[in-house]
């Protein structure tokens, strides 16, 4: 499982023939909780794509390519969770 933060992307390689894609995240329950379709590019922000998530939870991406004859099939999921940056360190007085 891999662990995010806001400041990653997700991306994937180019299918030929392909016009746009989907990207979706799923919970451990097989919902999906974040939908992101037609996009026209190979990537999407940790931050974009996982508006509203919680951290430290495990979700599950996947991606699609569609051409004008539909969707393709989805890609292997990725596991993840999201992480917050790290905490500062050194907090002192001066």
């Amino acid at each position: 499982m891999a662990n995010v933060n806001s400041g990653m992307k997700f991306a994937w390689d180019a299918v030929p023939g392909a016009t746009s894609y989907d990207f979706q995240i799923r919970n451990n329950a097989s919902v999906v909780v974040a939908d992101r379709p037609d996009l026209s590019v190979l990537e999407i922000t940790v931050a974009d794509a996982c508006a509203g998530l919680v951290l430290n939870t495990p979700y599950y991406a996947r991606v699609r390519a569609k051409d004008s004859f539909g969707p393709g099939a989805w890609s292997t999921e990725l596991s993840f969770t999201i992480v917050g940056v790290p905490a500062p360190g050194n907090l002192r007085t001066e």
